[in-house]
């Protein structure tokens, strides 16, 4: 089976490399490595989903796999959800676009007009 496993960064992977064979790299963004009779490879793609959706597409337009896995923290570093906690996301804010009103993130701004919708 061939495996693309995503991630943001080096360190979100690193748990799990540490399991698997090294095999000849790629990139230094997309490496290859071997576990039991599956080729595994790993795609560093920097912080965001533009830098995410843009290393992903450039891949699969010249890889096929079986299966692809995206993981890390996702942006969350909350104390109480520990590396290797598993979550279901049920909602999300696009946090990472960059837009911004003087200088408010537009989360914010989201979450200040659904409290003062609530307070009316």
């Amino acid at each position: 089976m061939r495996i693309l496993v995503v991630a943001a960064t080096d360190a979100e992977l690193a748990p799990l490399v540490t399991s698997l064979e090294p095999l000849a790299g790629r990139s230094s963004r997309l490496k290859s490595y071997a576990h039991e009779r599956h080729a595994v490879d790993i795609l560093t793609t920097g912080v965001g989903m533009v830098a995410t959706a843009t290393w992903c597409s450039g891949v699969f337009a010249r890889e096929r796999y079986d299966l692809v896995l995206n993981g890390g923290v996702c942006g969350s570093f909350r104390p109480a959800l520990p590396p290797g906690t598993v979550v279901h996301v049920t909602t999300d804010r696009i946090a990472d676009l960059g837009a911004e009103d003087a200088l408010q993130p537009v989360a914010e701004q989201v979450d200040q007009q659904q409290q003062q919708r609530q307070l009316r």
